[in-house]
């Protein structure tokens, strides 16, 4: 059996998109433009991202679904997109499968708000991380974990950064809402990861602090695992790149810049895109890129998903290479050097 190159652990839901002229203040009620049912979860996106640019059959997703008619439709357009779904737990005793409601602005601007359901059984199937699973980290270059449970993050984690060393294999974990049991409430998570990849709102949740100066607080980190690398993405400023010798901005594309290559110049929804920065960053590593080149592929994905409606609309490796070779001269700026 050849094994998938890249294994995604996180949530898999099905989404409600909701475009509205604005996002209503507490008590105001908006007309809405209209309403999509589209799939959607942050580990699934990631997986597809992955798989876009990998190809069928070269990513595996760890996640939960209950055996409804969502579990059966989010498992056969996974398959569709190439993603194995070996891995994925069908929970018992009628638990629903996971849902979401996406509220998505004319600006792009949205609010996400996430029913997690089956997503929370995911620590019964991962458990001690024997049998196929362990088959599956042993066999991978890079395990991205997102957002499960916190203990499902915690051992796959802890079981693929104990080889890491003599198998070559890397970590990466988005812990989306995990950020907000700040730094100690996921201090075992980090002193197991290689990247550590954050947005905006999340840095300050999980710092605890409101301060906008982000390399200030890059001992937080550091103290945790002095060889992790965080990765903060910025929207359409870009990322910033920081780990214990230097600290880098990587500027994304401005939209302006790709318009002759087939693409929208106009932010439709941006729910997805860090999900597709996650999904690309991983794939280009596997491919062998360093980390600058990751991540300049990784916002470009990003910006193209933000100007595309449904929340899994990441681009293609054709499409990036494109659009990469239209924009050659994209200069990443040191911040800070030891």
């Amino acid at each position: 059996m050849k094994f998938p190159r890249h294994l995604v652990a996180g949530t898999i839901n099905w989404d409600t998109l909701i475009f509205a002229p604005k996002l209503p203040q507490a008590g105001e009620e908006v007309h809405i433009k209209r309403m999509l049912e589209v799939p959607g979860g942050k580990g699934a996106n990631v997986a597809i991202a992955s798989s876009r640019i990998l190809g069928k059959s070269d990513v595996a997703i760890i996640g939960a679904l209950g055996k409804d008619d969502i579990g059966k439709k989010q498992v056969n357009i996974l398959k569709g997109e190439g993603v194995n779904t070996d891995l994925i737990y069908l929970v018992e005793n009628n638990v629903p499968s996971g849902r979401a409601v996406v509220v998505v602005d004319s600006y792009g601007n949205n609010v996400i708000f996430t029913y997690r359901e089956a997503n929370n059984f995911l620590d019964k199937k991962v458990g001690s991380c024997n049998g196929d699973i362990m088959k599956y980290i042993n066999n991978s270059i890079i395990i991205t974990v997102t957002d499960p449970p916190l203990k499902v993050a915690e051992k796959i984690l802890s079981v693929a950064f104990s080889t890491a060393v003599t198998q070559k294999r890397t970590t990466i974990w988005a812990p989306g809402l995990l950020t907000t049991r700040g730094v100690k409430g996921i201090r075992t998570a980090l002193r197991n990861t290689n990247y550590l990849i954050l947005n905006q709102p999340e840095f300050k949740s999980l710092t605890g602090s409101h301060d906008v100066d982000i390399l200030s607080k890059q001992r937080i980190f550091l103290k945790n695992n002095e060889e992790l690398k965080v990765i903060i993405t910025l929207g359409q400023h870009g990322c910033i790149l920081i780990d214990k010798k230097i600290a880098v901005s990587i500027p994304t594309v401005k939209l302006s810049a790709i318009n002759g290559v087939r693409c929208r110049t106009k932010i439709m929804n941006t729910a997805g895109s860090g999900d597709a920065f996650i999904g690309t960053f991983a794939a280009m590593k596997i491919l062998g890129n360093p980390d600058i080149e990751s991540l300049i592929f990784a916002n470009l994905s990003g910006t193209i998903k933000a100007t595309r409606e449904t929340i899994r609309a990441s681009p293609t490796l054709e499409e990036l290479i494109a659009y990469r070779k239209k924009n050659p001269e994209i200069k990443p700026r040191v911040l800070r050097q030891r």
